[in-house]
């Protein structure tokens, strides 16, 4: 079973608030039926993600709920406007390896806002209250994935360290020889597997650390 870490301490918890210009910042609590308003605001501002279905959307409801309930890095923040949920945005507690050492690092994904409420400045709110909360809680860097660099390098935010993914196809193996070491990896082998991705991480400028269970999630869907 995947590891259920306590949720790290933050400034937006469940009964908190933070306003942020015209926009009040709430954490939204998993299962609840604000965050199921918030799968389809994703799911709206993400067609990509081809949740197109009630079905669909159901489905992503209770997978991210899981996922809540068992990351302690990660909370969802709604942002409201009049007191209705208009938008959302993921924050994380990051460790990142920074010139050897390991420092505090937020990170936020997943920003979304509902499509009759675009371009009323709420994206911008919710980097800003992101950015308010990890400053005061002595994070020294921020992190994202920019969807667009022109809309974060306004905010003060500029390219990081390049990232390689490495992918060996099956017919790449040698044809013939002994293949005694070479084997799938399965869920049984997270402890070694998240060992050797947090021992490259502690050399490795711009890695962030990962905890158990992410890499048993990963070796799951294996």
């Amino acid at each position: 079973a995947r590891r259920r870490p306590r949720r790290a301490a933050g400034l937006m918890l469940e009964a908190a608030t933070r306003r942020i210009g015209a926009t009040e910042l709430r954490t939204l609590v998993p299962g609840t039926l604000e965050f199921r308003r918030w799968i389809d605001i994703y799911a709206d501002a993400y067609p990509t993600l081809d949740l197109s279905t009630p079905a669909q959307r159901d489905a992503a409801f209770e997978e991210q709920r899981s996922e809540a309930d068992s990351d302690s890095e990660e909370r969802l923040v709604g942002a409201y406007r009049a007191d209705v949920l208009v938008g959302g945005m993921r924050v994380y507690d990051f460790t990142m390896c920074v010139r050897g050492a390991q420092v505090f690092t937020g990170g936020i994904g997943s920003i979304a806002v509902g499509l009759q409420n675009k371009r009323r400045g709420i994206a911008r709110d919710l980097v800003r209250g992101f950015l308010t909360e990890y400053r005061e809680r002595g994070a020294a860097l921020a992190v994202l994935y920019a969807f667009r660099p022109s809309f974060y390098s306004a905010m003060g935010f500029g390219y990081g360290q390049k990232i390689d993914q490495y992918r060996i196809a099956l017919e790449a193996l040698p044809a013939d020889g002994s293949r005694e070491r070479v084997r799938a990896l399965r869920l049984a082998d997270a402890d070694a597997f998240l060992a050797v991705y947090n021992r490259a991480q502690a050399r490795t400028n711009g890695l962030i650390r990962r905890a158990a269970w992410r890499a048993e999630l990963r070796l799951s869907n294996a």
